[in-house]
């Protein structure tokens, strides 16, 4: 076997109870393709691990553990899980399908957006890493090209967090086996600077972190640290001067300038303690602040996990 094979799957068949579409992407992990609930025809996604990994013991535990804990998320702006499975020999999850174009092409189309317009972009974001936070997943690859933007019956944007830790195996937290450089560059450019030099150090901060550097793109349409090399990108956010937002857009306030670095600091002790705290921070901005201030209000935080045994048990919601 080659050292990475993809399980094909082809239209028309039957997985289970599902009836499989077209293929929709071709990760470093896994696929998905759009599939339908043969009797009740309810669209859907099915990911497939890819073979080499899916007959890894080691990775397909941890695939099912995430599902596990993903499935135990209930909160609007974080994809569904439906159902689990194996074919053959290789685990599968079927998904919520989610249309629409992932958040670094809504922010290319939509800049300059409003601080108001910044803030509700990014609130529902907050709050599903928040969700997840409480169910004992530390996310550790917050980035756009995670983040798909739908739109409800107004028109107004939905943001949906994808995966959760799911494609986060066997050491690809680092970008190591992405053989495209820019998909690299992308990965690395929202990571922390204690996940740069050990994913084993990533811990709901680094979420903060990473939000941080989505909420930075989201104001001043470029990434605080943009380098055409990954060596240069990583020594940029080791040490590198963080310009605030306010330097290319001078009309942002200075109370979301200092939110945002505080969000980026390098030292994770002078960040956000959590990303609900961060939300809280945030919610003033946004045009509803009320609910959103209810959203973060204070709570103890039940559980937190640096990647392994994610919260089993109960479900957690967010009022």
């Amino acid at each position: 076997m080659s050292a990475h094979t993809y399980v094909q799957l082809t239209m028309g068949e039957r997985i289970g109870a599902y009836e499989i579409g077209c293929l929709r992407a071709r990760g470093e992990t896994a696929c998905v393709y759009e599939c339908a609930h043969a009797t009740l025809g309810r669209p859907s996604a099915i990911k497939i691990l890819h073979a080499h990994l899916g007959r890894n013991e080691e990775a397909a535990a941890r695939f099912v553990r995430e599902a596990q804990a993903l499935s135990h998320i209930a909160y609007p702006h974080v994809v569904e899980v439906f159902d689990m499975g194996e074919y053959k020999g290789v685990p599968y999850l079927i998904l919520s399908l989610v249309d629409g174009d992932d958040l670094t092409e809504h922010l290319r189309q939509h800049h300059p957006m409003s601080v108001t317009a910044i803030v509700d972009c990014v609130l529902p974001i907050v709050g599903a890493v928040a969700a997840a936070h409480e169910a004992g997943v530390v996310y550790r690859d917050v980035k756009p090209s995670n983040i798909r933007i739908s739109y409800d019956h107004r028109g107004l944007p939905v943001p949906k967090v994808l995966d959760f830790g799911i494609s986060k195996l066997t050491g690809d937290e680092q970008g190591g086996k992405l053989k495209n450089m820019d998909a690299l560059l992308a990965t690395a450019s929202y990571m922390s600077p204690e996940q740069l030099r050990s994913p084993k150090l990533a811990t709901v901060r680094s979420d903060v972190y990473s939000l941080g550097v989505i909420l930075y793109e989201a104001a001043t349409g470029r990434r605080p640290f943009d380098r055409d090399r990954a060596p240069e990108l990583m020594q940029a956010i080791l040490s590198a001067r963080v310009e605030p937002p306010s330097y290319f857009r001078a009309e942002l306030p200075p109370e979301l300038d200092g939110i945002i670095l505080r969000a980026m600091k390098r030292d994770p002790s002078e960040r956000f303690v959590s990303a609900r705290e961060l939300g809280r921070a945030l919610a003033p901005f946004g045009s509803d602040p009320d609910s959103w201030l209810s959203e973060f209000a204070p709570r103890s935080l039940h559980r937190i996990v640096t990647g392994s045994n994610p919260a089993h048990g109960r479900k957690r919601t967010t009022t």
